[in-house]
């Protein structure tokens, strides 16, 4: 797709399986939106495919309900909550999920 999303998608694979690094989680599922915002008013855009630019309206709309769901989740349990390190891994994972189609295709 765009280096800068590969390259916050391979800072998503990068972070620790700990509870600690949801705070940078939460930035980067922040900077995807903003990146597929910015690329949609881009001159790039309009040179995609229908499929593509599909691709990216889904993708910000997963990240988005990621965000106000398991992201937001996560974030209000507490420090004790032994299901905080479960909830973490599984929206890193989502997440993951979420901006893999951008590049499934090339």
């Amino acid at each position: 797709m765009t280096n800068e999303l590969e390259f916050i998608r391979d800072e998503i694979g990068a972070l620790n399986e700990h509870w600690a690094d949801i705070v940078m989680l939460n930035s980067l599922a922040n900077n995807i939106v903003f990146s597929l915002g910015k690329l949609e008013k881009s001159e790039q855009f309009e040179q995609l495919t229908a499929r593509q630019k599909q691709n990216i309206s889904d993708t910000i709309s997963d990240v988005l309900n990621t965000i106000s769901k398991e992201l937001k989740w996560t974030m209000e349990l507490v420090d004790t909550d032994p299901e905080q390190v479960v909830w973490y891994r599984k929206t890193k994972h989502q997440l993951l999920e979420d901006i893999q189609k951008l590049f499934a295709n090339g």
